[in-house]
């Protein structure tokens, strides 16, 4: 029983962890295409840090599904 309270928080810090260390960008946008969040080697790649980003829209990254099927 014990396992299964701590596996969630076991999880959660593996992935802190490679959010935190990944030499690979990666970030987060909300469901209008704005960064919410992310991680160094992104902010070190553009120069900014997660203040700055958050809020900027990246539509080139956001692909509209409508554009691809027709």
């Amino acid at each position: 029983m014990m396992n299964s309270v701590y596996q969630p928080l076991a999880t959660e810090n593996i992935l802190d962890l490679i959010w935190s260390n990944s030499t690979d960008a990666i970030f987060a946008l909300d469901y209008d295409g704005s960064v919410i969040d992310a991680n160094p080697a992104f902010q070190n790649m553009l120069g900014w840090n997660t203040e700055e980003l958050y809020g900027i829209a990246f539509p080139p990254f956001i692909v509209n599904m409508k554009t691809v099927f027709i």
